[in-house]
């Protein structure tokens, strides 16, 4: 599918569009986040999209109704803030999360993500605090589970309106109702 220098420290795959696999990837050498296209039956590339711009990007999610898709930055490691990047379709970043206290949570190590039918951004942030932020398209961040987390890692949101978060060091898997 690409080199061998881009593939190294691939992280994530996402469903963007039904018929279209998207691996998420970053490359050792260079900060980026490569998108290629697959046909489901066959597994040869449709197409492919180099996005640059980050660093030491982890996992990516996308709204499917909105086109939106938000890409977490470990950054910690290296000496920059963890973040989380929000891109529009035409894959230019509008918001950069968990930064700056005026906006909400600053982050301490996001992993999970992921966008809502209205743009809101779930982060599982396994920092010291364990918990799940919730980053609205308008208005303030804020946490919305704080205490029963020992290692949030992934999460996603069902389409009956309940919100699976993995907890890595509880061993387990919890539900809980969302909006």
């Amino acid at each position: 599918m690409c080199p061998p220098q881009e593939t190294q420290g691939t992280t994530g795959v996402l469903l963007h569009r039904p018929t279209v696999w998207t691996p998420a990837t970053h490359s050792l050498s260079a900060p980026l986040v490569i998108t290629a296209g697959l046909d489901p039956k066959t597994g040869s590339r449709l197409e492919r999209t180099v996005v640059t711009g980050f660093h030491r990007p982890c996992l990516v999610d996308a709204c499917q109704s909105s086109g939106l898709v938000a890409v977490s930055e470990r950054g910690r490691e290296t000496g920059r803030e963890p973040c989380v990047k929000v891109l529009e379709p035409g894959w230019n970043t509008i918001r950069v999360l968990g930064v700056c206290a005026g906006m909400g949570p600053v982050l301490a190590c996001p992993w999970g993500i992921c966008i809502d039918r209205d743009g809101d951004v779930l982060v599982a942030d396994w920092g010291s605090q364990h918990r799940v932020l919730l980053y609205p398209a308008q208005g303030m961040g804020r946490p919305i589970i704080n205490q029963g987390l020992s290692g949030p890692r992934g999460l996603t949101l069902m389409p009956d309106g309940h919100l699976v978060v993995s907890d890595s060091m509880h061993h387990c898997v919890k539900i809980y109702q969302y909006k």
